[in-house]
Protein backbone atom coordinates (compact mmCIF):
# COMPACT_ATOMS: atom_id res chain seq x y z
CA UNK A 1 0.00 0.00 0.00
CA UNK A 2 0.73 3.48 -0.42
CA UNK A 3 0.36 6.93 0.34
CA UNK A 4 -2.42 7.01 -2.96
CA UNK A 5 -4.72 5.01 -0.98
CA UNK A 6 -4.98 7.38 1.78
CA UNK A 7 -7.92 9.42 0.48
CA UNK A 8 -9.82 6.14 -0.18
CA UNK A 9 -9.46 4.90 3.19
CA UNK A 10 -10.11 7.86 4.76
CA UNK A 11 -13.16 8.09 2.98
CA UNK A 12 -14.38 5.13 4.29
CA UNK A 13 -13.71 6.03 7.83
CA UNK A 14 -15.60 9.22 7.34
CA UNK A 15 -18.99 7.45 5.07
CA UNK A 16 -19.20 5.05 8.08
CA UNK A 17 -19.64 8.15 10.85
CA UNK A 18 -15.86 8.18 12.04
CA UNK A 19 -13.79 11.09 12.54
CA UNK A 20 -10.17 10.66 11.03
CA UNK A 21 -7.16 12.05 13.31
CA UNK A 22 -4.36 13.09 12.64
CA UNK A 23 -2.16 10.80 15.23
CA UNK A 24 -3.12 8.30 17.48
CA UNK A 25 -2.24 10.43 20.27
CA UNK A 26 -5.21 12.91 19.62
CA UNK A 27 -8.07 13.00 21.91
CA UNK A 28 -10.97 10.32 21.39
CA UNK A 29 -8.58 8.29 19.15
CA UNK A 30 -10.24 4.67 19.35
CA UNK A 31 -8.44 3.09 16.21
CA UNK A 32 -4.76 3.29 14.69
CA UNK A 33 -5.02 1.28 11.61
CA UNK A 34 -1.49 -0.23 9.72
CA UNK A 35 -0.93 -2.02 6.76
CA UNK A 36 -0.26 -5.93 6.75
CA UNK A 37 3.02 -7.65 7.76
CA UNK A 38 5.25 -8.88 5.37
CA UNK A 39 3.60 -12.24 5.85
CA UNK A 40 0.24 -10.74 4.55
CA UNK A 41 -3.46 -10.82 5.51
CA UNK A 42 -3.25 -13.50 8.36
CA UNK A 43 -6.79 -14.56 7.41
CA UNK A 44 -5.57 -18.30 6.31
CA UNK A 45 -9.12 -18.67 4.28
CA UNK A 46 -10.84 -21.08 6.70
CA UNK A 47 -14.30 -20.47 9.09
CA UNK A 48 -13.65 -19.68 12.52
CA UNK A 49 -16.01 -18.89 15.29
CA UNK A 50 -15.31 -18.19 19.53
CA UNK A 51 -18.06 -18.68 22.04
CA UNK A 52 -19.71 -15.61 23.35
CA UNK A 53 -22.20 -17.01 25.82
CA UNK A 54 -23.73 -19.80 26.72
CA UNK A 55 -28.26 -20.01 27.42
CA UNK A 56 -29.09 -22.97 27.93
CA UNK A 57 -28.27 -26.20 25.04
CA UNK A 58 -27.01 -23.27 23.11
CA UNK A 59 -24.24 -20.66 22.96
CA UNK A 60 -24.01 -17.40 20.84
CA UNK A 61 -20.81 -17.61 18.71
CA UNK A 62 -18.92 -14.89 16.78
CA UNK A 63 -17.65 -15.69 13.67
CA UNK A 64 -14.40 -14.74 13.14
CA UNK A 65 -14.27 -11.71 10.26
CA UNK A 66 -17.76 -11.22 9.91
CA UNK A 67 -19.44 -8.50 11.28
CA UNK A 68 -20.94 -8.80 14.98
CA UNK A 69 -24.19 -8.54 13.31
CA UNK A 70 -23.85 -12.51 12.04
CA UNK A 71 -23.05 -13.78 15.54
CA UNK A 72 -25.82 -15.91 16.55
CA UNK A 73 -26.73 -19.33 18.81
CA UNK A 74 -25.73 -22.73 17.76
CA UNK A 75 -25.93 -25.54 19.58
CA UNK A 76 -23.30 -26.03 22.31
CA UNK A 77 -22.02 -29.35 20.48
CA UNK A 78 -20.96 -27.65 17.84
CA UNK A 79 -19.27 -24.67 19.53
CA UNK A 80 -15.81 -24.04 21.38
CA UNK A 81 -15.62 -24.89 24.93
CA UNK A 82 -14.50 -22.02 26.05
CA UNK A 83 -16.52 -18.62 26.41
CA UNK A 84 -14.64 -15.93 25.05
CA UNK A 85 -16.57 -12.82 25.36
CA UNK A 86 -15.94 -9.48 24.31
CA UNK A 87 -14.32 -7.75 27.03
CA UNK A 88 -13.67 -3.68 27.29
CA UNK A 89 -10.63 -2.43 25.39
CA UNK A 90 -7.73 -1.15 27.21
CA UNK A 91 -6.08 1.57 25.30
CA UNK A 92 -6.42 2.21 21.53
CA UNK A 93 -6.78 -0.75 18.88
CA UNK A 94 -4.53 -1.55 16.61
CA UNK A 95 -5.90 -2.72 13.62
CA UNK A 96 -5.03 -3.87 9.96
CA UNK A 97 -6.40 -1.78 7.17
CA UNK A 98 -9.15 -4.72 6.42
CA UNK A 99 -10.80 -3.35 9.69
CA UNK A 100 -11.78 -0.63 7.02
CA UNK A 101 -11.96 -2.41 4.21
CA UNK A 102 -14.34 -4.81 5.55
CA UNK A 103 -16.09 -2.45 7.30
CA UNK A 104 -16.90 -0.65 3.78
CA UNK A 105 -17.73 -4.23 2.72
CA UNK A 106 -20.52 -5.23 5.20
CA UNK A 107 -22.12 -1.21 5.77
CA UNK A 108 -21.14 -1.89 9.43
CA UNK A 109 -18.35 -1.61 11.91
CA UNK A 110 -16.30 -4.70 11.80
CA UNK A 111 -15.26 -6.81 15.42
CA UNK A 112 -11.57 -5.17 15.89
CA UNK A 113 -10.26 -8.05 17.88
CA UNK A 114 -10.50 -10.01 14.60
CA UNK A 115 -8.59 -7.58 12.75
CA UNK A 116 -5.38 -6.81 15.99
CA UNK A 117 -1.72 -6.63 14.81
CA UNK A 118 0.43 -8.35 16.42
CA UNK A 119 1.87 -5.17 18.26
CA UNK A 120 -1.79 -4.18 19.26
CA UNK A 121 -1.87 -7.57 21.11
CA UNK A 122 1.41 -7.13 23.03
CA UNK A 123 0.56 -3.54 24.21
CA UNK A 124 -3.00 -5.06 24.94
CA UNK A 125 -1.40 -7.61 27.12
CA UNK A 126 0.48 -5.28 28.54
CA UNK A 127 -2.04 -3.46 29.84
CA UNK A 128 -4.21 -5.74 31.16
CA UNK A 129 -1.23 -7.32 33.12
CA UNK A 130 -0.30 -3.88 34.69
CA UNK A 131 -4.04 -3.58 35.67
CA UNK A 132 -4.07 -7.05 37.13
CA UNK A 133 -0.97 -6.49 39.25
CA UNK A 134 -2.30 -3.49 40.63
CA UNK A 135 -5.55 -4.70 41.63
CA UNK A 136 -7.40 -2.54 39.04
CA UNK A 137 -9.11 -4.94 37.10
CA UNK A 138 -8.38 -8.48 35.74
CA UNK A 139 -7.06 -9.67 32.09
CA UNK A 140 -10.39 -10.37 29.97
CA UNK A 141 -10.66 -13.81 28.34
CA UNK A 142 -8.27 -12.64 25.54
CA UNK A 143 -5.84 -11.38 27.71
CA UNK A 144 -3.14 -14.35 26.81
CA UNK A 145 -3.87 -15.14 22.83
CA UNK A 146 -2.63 -13.33 20.01
CA UNK A 147 -4.26 -13.63 16.65
CA UNK A 148 -3.18 -16.80 15.79
CA UNK A 149 -3.30 -18.06 19.17
CA UNK A 150 -6.94 -17.01 18.98
CA UNK A 151 -7.92 -18.78 15.89
CA UNK A 152 -6.14 -21.92 17.32
CA UNK A 153 -8.30 -21.73 20.24
CA UNK A 154 -11.43 -21.28 17.98
CA UNK A 155 -13.34 -23.80 16.67
CA UNK A 156 -13.33 -24.35 12.58
CA UNK A 157 -17.06 -23.95 11.37
CA UNK A 158 -18.98 -27.36 10.33
CA UNK A 159 -21.12 -26.51 7.96
CA UNK A 160 -23.56 -29.86 7.97
CA UNK A 161 -23.75 -33.01 10.11
CA UNK A 162 -22.70 -36.33 9.07
CA UNK A 163 -26.80 -37.43 8.73
CA UNK A 164 -28.42 -37.42 5.35
CA UNK A 165 -31.51 -38.95 3.88
CA UNK A 166 -32.12 -39.96 0.19
CA UNK A 167 -35.35 -38.35 -0.89
CA UNK A 168 -35.10 -40.35 -4.44
CA UNK A 169 -34.10 -38.17 -7.63
CA UNK A 170 -30.84 -37.02 -6.84
CA UNK A 171 -32.14 -35.23 -3.81
CA UNK A 172 -30.21 -35.44 -0.53
CA UNK A 173 -31.45 -33.90 2.84
CA UNK A 174 -28.83 -33.04 5.13
CA UNK A 175 -28.83 -31.16 9.12
CA UNK A 176 -27.44 -27.82 8.84
CA UNK A 177 -25.15 -27.34 12.00
CA UNK A 178 -24.56 -24.10 11.48
CA UNK A 179 -27.38 -22.64 9.72
CA UNK A 180 -26.43 -18.99 8.86
CA UNK A 181 -25.82 -19.39 4.91
CA UNK A 182 -24.37 -15.73 4.37
CA UNK A 183 -21.53 -16.13 7.39
CA UNK A 184 -20.21 -19.14 5.68
CA UNK A 185 -20.46 -18.55 1.88
CA UNK A 186 -20.43 -14.75 1.80
CA UNK A 187 -23.52 -14.58 -0.13
CA UNK A 188 -25.57 -11.97 2.06
CA UNK A 189 -25.62 -8.50 0.80
CA UNK A 190 -24.54 -5.21 2.24
CA UNK A 191 -28.50 -4.67 2.86
CA UNK A 192 -29.20 -7.61 4.47
CA UNK A 193 -26.33 -7.32 6.86
CA UNK A 194 -26.64 -3.23 7.75
CA UNK A 195 -30.86 -3.34 7.92
CA UNK A 196 -31.93 -2.39 11.15
CA UNK A 197 -28.66 -2.16 12.72
CA UNK A 198 -27.82 0.84 15.10
CA UNK A 199 -26.27 3.48 13.52
CA UNK A 200 -22.33 3.75 14.46
CA UNK A 201 -20.61 5.55 17.53
CA UNK A 202 -18.18 8.23 16.29
CA UNK A 203 -14.85 7.09 16.36
CA UNK A 204 -11.35 8.96 15.94
CA UNK A 205 -9.02 6.65 13.38
CA UNK A 206 -5.84 8.32 12.56
CA UNK A 207 -4.94 6.77 9.27
CA UNK A 208 -1.45 7.27 8.17
CA UNK A 209 0.45 6.87 4.43
CA UNK A 210 2.78 3.87 4.50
Amino acid sequence: LGAAHLPRLQGIASKLGAEVVPDADAPGCTHVVFPFGPEGDPDDGQNYMRSLEARGVDVRVHWWYKPDSYDEFIPAATAPANLEPDTPHPGVWQVYVRWLTDSEKYNEWMNPGDFETEAGTAAREALEAAAAASGGGKRGAEGDQGPTAKRLGSTRAPEVSAWSEDLGGGVVRQTVVTPHAGAMDGSASAFDLSFGQRPPETEGIPVAPW
